[in-house]
């Protein structure tokens, strides 16, 4: 299962409407090895601050 996923995961940006449904098994993966992001960013924001501002 999980190579399935790598595969897809790693297909998606060659295609524009791609879609990633895996977040939770992903979110499961990460609770259960206790992966901190205490220090992470919002990837939605692509490390900028607000523009509004």
């Amino acid at each position: 299962m999980a190579y399935i996923i790598f595969r897809h995961m790693k297909a998606c940006p060659l295609s524009k409407d791609s879609v990633l449904p895996y977040g939770i098994f992903i979110t499961k993966i990460v609770k259960y090895f206790n992966v901190n992001f205490r220090n992470e960013i919002d990837g939605a924001n692509n490390g900028r601050e607000d523009e509004d501002n």
